[in-house]
């Protein structure tokens, strides 16, 4: 189980992930801030990023804020 601090920038024009540090991330997603959509994006690019399965990223803090905190792994 990892946790990962990320902070997004949503309705980018392009998509882009930058490795601060070993569990910082800074985010670039096309996806607007409606509707959840952000959120799902992210959690599947993070998915993709550490090889997990669908349902592998939640999120703990930050659902409605740029900076987010995320489970990554199901233990």
């Amino acid at each position: 189980m990892t946790y990962i601090r990320a902070k997004v920038h949503p309705n980018s024009k392009k998509e882009e992930i930058k490795q601060i540090s070993d569990n910082r991330f800074e985010i670039w997603l096309r996806e607007k801030p409606e509707r959840n959509q952000v959120n799902k994006k992210l959690c599947q690019i993070i998915g993709q990023r550490f090889d997990n399965p669908k349902g592998g990223v939640k999120i703990l803090s930050g659902h409605h804020q740029r900076i987010k905190l995320l489970k990554v792994g199901n233990n």
